[in-house]
């Protein structure tokens, strides 16, 4: 596991502790883990890239399921950033200035 991966699992478990949280993530504070915590704390400006973070999540949540509705099928086989796969003559370019 990658330690951005790590890092960006340790702000998703504080945003699902949250009682009024944007979102859940309920495997994110077992993947975080000690060496997530340590990633945020060495890489500083934890307020800040807590936010980042929390809207990232939200916005790539939001673009992935616009993109389904628009018929776009993903691959777990690649990286999602050169999986799309359009099924009507959308590009990538529409679907997020729909976005």
């Amino acid at each position: 596991m990658s330690d951005t991966a790590l890092w960006v699992a340790i702000y998703r478990a504080q945003e699902s502790e949250r009682s009024d949280a944007l979102f859940r993530d309920p495997l994110a504070k077992w993947l975080s883990g000690e060496r997530g915590q340590k990633n945020a704390e060495l890489l500083g400006h934890s307020a800040i890239m807590y936010w980042v973070m929390v809207i990232r999540t939200i916005a790539i949540d939001r673009l992935i399921l616009k993109s389904i509705d628009l018929g776009v099928a993903f691959s777990d086989s690649i990286s999602l950033e050169y999986s799309f796969s359009f099924s009507d003559s959308k590009n990538e370019r529409d679907v997020v200035s729909e976005f």
